[in-house]
């Protein structure tokens, strides 16, 4: 390489004709390298510590992060699993009360049945009693007149009454 700096011309690339040329700016580069070293090193280190140190606090704010996400994941599925848990009970519990409600209905509409029943047994009774009131009446009547025309001359008022009662129970032996 030092035949290259022996050279009277330039070689066509980058070093020029004069060889002290080159060494004034080699000697004006070394100095310029050394006084950047010196004065900008620093600098460049501290610039240098100063980002790694806030990309090490934003790796470790996003890890803190990243674990507080994953515990509230955490939490959200707990209160989903006890949220299901609760739909569950709840229908549960409505399941229960539904045939509860059924029972209660069932019974309610067979007592009613059963009253309805005795309520209508009981008008039938009155109604028969009330009929046969009324036949025994109509009977008496009928019978009175019947045995008015028969004897009109000849029995007085106790007697056609008690031939009235004696018909009447007859009527009632016979129902």
């Amino acid at each position: 390489m030092l035949w290259i700096l022996a050279a009277e011309g330039p070689n066509g690339k980058f070093i020029p004709g004069d060889v002290n040329e080159f060494w004034w700016g080699f000697g004006a580069f070394a100095v310029v390298f050394i006084l950047g070293a010196w004065k900008l090193g620093p600098v460049i280190r501290r610039a240098m510590r100063k980002r790694t140190e806030t990309v090490a606090e934003e790796l470790s704010a996003a890890e803190g992060t990243r674990l507080e996400a994953e515990a509230e994941v955490s939490a959200l599925r707990e209160r989903l699993a006890s949220a299901e848990a609760e739909r569950e009970r709840i229908l549960a519990e409505g399941r229960a009360t539904a045939e509860r409600v059924k029972a209660d209905l069932i019974a309610a509409a067979d007592a009613e049945v059963a009253d309805l029943r005795a309520r209508g047994e009981a008008d039938l009774a009155a109604v028969g009693a009330h009929a046969s009131s009324d036949l025994q009446a109509v009977a008496a009547e009928q019978a009175v007149r019947a045995a008015e025309a028969v004897v009109r001359e000849n029995l007085d008022d106790a007697s056609q009454q008690a031939l009235v009662e004696q018909y009447i129970q007859q009527l009632g032996a016979m129902r």
